[in-house]
């Protein structure tokens, strides 16, 4: 069979994957979903083959006490419709997870050390105080206190770009038709019978190996 009429020879075939739960970054925690967000989705960094912490939309620097981590943003770093990723786009998708309406599983381990996630997350904040917009490709982001494993936190898919639009235009639902920064966008899907990932051609990384 060839699924939606894609060539083999041209395509990686998960036969036995009976697809993803949910493709909301911010809320997955089991790997048939995460799997898929991966592909769709990126963070300020990744890991390599080697599991270094590496970047991926951005590279950063880090203050002498530890405690401050400066991400400047590829200038080259596309949302799947072709608009540019800015350090609003940071905040807006960390402090979505970060709110408690939401009940993300994720977010107080994976982005609980940043200073002002837990008043988010408690309700008694709006905005994470950590997080300073500097520019446009420049975000600042205060720790609580200094941590060698923080950027590697950074690598869950809960701190994962999405895109303010797509969010509040799709509301609810909007993860049915993402839009991400990833090597891969949604092509079409059938739930609970087939999924189809298509190679996205403006992505700032190494093409994906395969359309």
């Amino acid at each position: 069979q060839q699924p939606f009429g894609i060539p083999r020879e041209e395509s990686l075939v998960l036969a036995l994957d009976i697809g993803p739960i949910t493709l909301d970054p911010a809320i997955a925690q089991e790997s048939q979903s995460i799997q898929y967000i991966r592909q769709i989705f990126d963070g300020l960094v990744t890991l390599d083959d080697e599991l270094n912490v590496v970047p991926d939309l951005a590279t950063w620097e880090v203050s002498e006490d530890g405690l401050t981590y400066t991400f400047t943003i590829d200038s080259a770093a596309r949302f799947h419709d072709g608009s540019s990723v800015e350090a609003s786009d940071v905040v807006f998708s960390w402090e979505r997870a970060a709110d408690p309406e939401l009940e993300s599983p994720t977010v107080r381990t994976y982005l609980g050390d940043i200073v002002g996630v837990a008043d988010v997350l408690a309700g008694t904040a709006d905005s994470i105080s950590g997080l300073e917009v500097v520019d446009q490709s420049t975000l600042k982001v205060t720790i609580d206190s200094p941590k060698s494993y923080f950027l590697s936190k950074l690598t869950h898919t809960v701190a994962s770009v999405v895109e303010r639009d797509n969010v509040e235009t799709g509301r609810g639902s909007w993860w049915l038709e993402p839009v991400g920064t990833g090597p891969f966008e949604v092509g079409e899907w059938i739930p609970d019978v087939a999924m189809h990932l298509q190679r996205h051609a403006g992505y700032h990384g190494e093409p994906a190996g395969v359309p």
